[in-house]
């Protein structure tokens, strides 16, 4: 998207800010043509208010490049092992990098799980409609 700090690409980031930009006016669009239809509103906001936030969060990235390159560039500093010349100050390095990655390792994975249940739920729905459906039937 061109927003990664140290590698900011102006074309890249015009190109999606600009797609981002007329999909979410759409959308706002199309919810003020559709305002009274109440299961449509809710659907259209859902979508839209992360269209939003997304659109918000990028203009924000963008404007604090600068800010945020130095931040990375501070935290690249940190992470030399080097850096860290008492045995204990190296243990508490090693051990916080054990955690993070700990960390890491198990809430990936969590957070799939939680992504996918999310959207197989109204699967489930349907298969007890369907399941319900061939009791009757029999």
């Amino acid at each position: 998207m061109g927003l990664w700090p140290p590698k900011t690409n102006d074309r890249l980031f015009i190109f999606f800010f600009g797609y981002l930009t007329i999909h979410c006016c759409l959308e706002y669009a199309e919810l003020i043509e559709y305002i009274d239809n109440l299961e449509y509103v809710v659907t259209n906001l859902t979508e839209n208010t992360i269209l939003t936030m997304i659109l918000v969060k990028i203009t924000a990235y963008r404007l604090n490049a600068k800010r945020l390159h130095q931040v990375l560039e501070d935290v690249k500093d940190d992470y030399d092992e080097d850096k860290y010349k008492e045995p204990d100050e190296r243990l508490s390095f090693l051990q916080y990098n054990v955690l993070a990655k700990r960390f890491i390792k198990i809430s990936v994975p969590i957070m799939f799980l939680a992504a996918l249940m999310f959207y197989l739920k109204p699967l489930t729905g349907q298969m007890r409609a369907s399941k319900s459906r061939k009791e009757t039937h029999v």
